[in-house]
């Protein structure tokens, strides 16, 4: 059915899914507290239709969880009605993956050592490795990697970066301790 005067028009079981009356499918991130508060413009008033949106459910200005959301509408107008429309309301994780990366440089017994792996996301990710590392090292939750190494040798070590944003991510490096000369 083509209806050409919506003014007047009986929308009665007519479908405005994915059509110039719907506001359309809505992405949003979520904030800290897992949840958005989701508003959408009525396409019906920004154009001067003479249409109503509505009810909506659930309602523009909802808070919605993470995942997508299927949210209903009636149309109408003056004519009667209403029409229905449907469209995905659809919340992202707060927040951005987590990155690593590094390599760190060649060490020696009994001399202090440091470096800092690259680590990023939101929010701030925690750095851990389940693998031995060389004796008189720590890796710090931040990435930091140091002290005074006690041993030589070659270690190598896999380097996770965790936010509970997925996925997580990983390095594999090699420690390279020698002695001093």
């Amino acid at each position: 059915m083509v209806i050409t005067d919506l003014d007047n028009a009986d929308l009665t079981v007519t479908i405005f899914t994915n059509t110039a009356v719907s506001p359309g499918n809505q992405n949003v991130e979520a904030d800290r507290g897992g949840t958005a508060t989701v508003i959408w413009n009525d396409p019906t008033q920004d154009h001067g239709w003479g249409l109503t949106l509505g009810p909506c459910a659930p309602a523009s200005g909802s808070v919605f969880s993470v995942g997508t959301t299927l949210v209903t509408a009636g149309v109408s107008s003056g004519a009667g009605g209403p029409g229905t429309l449907a469209f995905d309301v659809t919340v992202d994780p707060f927040g951005g993956a987590p990155t690593i990366s590094g390599t760190p440089p060649a060490g020696t017994v009994g001399t202090a050592y440091s470096f800092a792996f690259t680590v990023a996301g939101t929010p701030a990710p925690t750095v851990t490795t389940t693998d031995p590392l060389p004796a008189g090292l720590t890796l710090s939750a931040a990435g930091v990697l140091s002290g005074t190494p006690t041993a030589a040798g070659s270690f190598p070590i896999t380097v996770t970066a965790s936010n509970g944003v997925t996925p997580d991510a990983a390095t594999g490096v090699s420690i390279e301790i020698g002695t001093s000369m």
